[in-house]
């Protein structure tokens, strides 16, 4: 197992977490995939991502580069 990554399974509570925030953000364009994102980041804590995905920025999270 890597001190660096970590692999998290997608619960009942991520999942409806996901939707919701699917649900509350219809004017953006973001999938169901970045959204689910968006509540692992919640639940961990994780402020900054590392992607050119202008989404993240979109829902209140740092990116790099």
């Amino acid at each position: 197992m890597s001190k660096i990554t970590k692999i998290i399974k997608v619960d009942e509570e991520i999942f409806h977490r996901a939707w919701e925030i699917f649900k509350e953000q219809r004017d953006k364009l973001w999938s169901f995939t970045d959204c689910t994102s968006f509540a692992i980041m919640e639940k961990m804590n994780i402020k900054t991502a590392s992607t050119f995905d202008k989404h993240y920025k979109q829902a209140g999270f740092n990116t790099i580069p």
